[in-house]
């Protein structure tokens, strides 16, 4: 049985562990399989796997299994200890994964784009070949329209962004909104929605035809250790370059201060030159001199 590995990567509260449970479908009643989180804080703290099979008529069906990780980007867990729980997908080595779900909440910014190129890093440049956009809690996620209005949006307003979409398989719209009411009938419209969000999501997987084996994931252990090993010397360099640029930053203010004393300096003394030039002309003005010479005798 070839089992089709769905791999879901992407920041702490974008709904990584409701999308998985949306995808599993638990007893076609949504059950929660993947503890969901609440809020900026993950609730996945380890690699989990859950398999589902979704049946295509009387004689066909496929097997998947979603791999939910740690959200990245949660402060009470340090990146080198995500990283290295993220080593434990060497195990998936052999059947490597079908595709990769990068999961976004709300548009994409910054850190999503570090997290994803931080997915390529250790993977490598053709993760993205084998990467979908999730765009969560997408209240229009119905209407192809508004669907396309934003995914344009999001391209034209950042260079980065654009560069990730054209690079990854698209963008899938949806609205997995956890089940969290006991009203049974509010929890029964949430799982209509629930329910068109997977049909949209199991539509797209059947659209892609390939599978991403990544030479390097049996090793990825190591390479992970390499990776954090290359950003802490960065990051040693970065600290020193700052504080060299630190360093010449105050050498420029004093050699300012000292530019600035200098005027000063020349300011006072082409006053004091002035003063002086001033009252020795209203002195010989005045006749002062004469006066001076003839009260003592002198001649003028």
């Amino acid at each position: 049985m070839t089992i089709k590995n769905i791999l879901l990567i992407g920041k702490t509260g974008n709904g990584k562990s409701t999308l998985a449970n949306t995808l599993v479908n638990k007893n076609d009643n949504f059950e929660e399989v993947f503890k969901e989180s609440d809020g900026s804080r993950s609730k996945t703290k380890d690699i989990q796997s859950e398999h589902f099979t979704v049946k295509l008529g009387e004689l066909w069906e496929i097997d998947y299994q979603v791999i939910d990780t740690p959200g990245m980007g949660d402060n009470r867990f340090d990146e080198k200890v995500i990283l290295n729980k993220l080593a434990e997908l060497s195990k998936f080595a052999d059947t490597g994964f079908y595709q990769v779900f990068f999961v976004v909440k709300g548009r994409l910014n910054n850190e999503d784009i570090e997290i994803y190129n931080s997915l390529k890093d250790i993977f490598g440049e053709e993760v993205s070949k084998y990467t979908t956009i999730v765009r969560t809690d997408f209240k229009g996620f119905r209407d192809r329209e508004k669907c396309e209005t934003d995914r344009k949006e999001l391209v034209e307003n950042n260079e980065k962004v654009k560069k990730m979409v054209e690079l990854c398989n698209g963008i899938v719209y949806v609205n997995n909104p956890p089940l969290m009411d006991d009203d049974e009938e509010i929890n029964e419209k949430l799982r209509q929605i629930c329910r068109e969000s997977r049909k949209k999501l199991l539509s797209h997987l059947l659209q892609v035809n390939a599978s991403y084996r990544p030479e390097g994931l049996a090793q990825l252990n190591k390479k992970i250790d390499d990776y954090l090993e290359q950003r802490e010397i960065l990051q040693k360099e970065l600290e020193e370059l700052r504080e060299a640029a630190k360093e010449n930053i105050n050498k420029e203010k004093e050699l300012k201060a000292k530019k600035e004393q200098i005027a000063r300096l020349e300011a006072k003394v082409q006053q004091e030159i002035k003063n002086a030039s001033y009252w020795k002309d209203r002195w010989s003005g005045l006749g002062v001199g004469s006066r001076f010479f003839r009260l003592f005798g002198g001649s003028s």
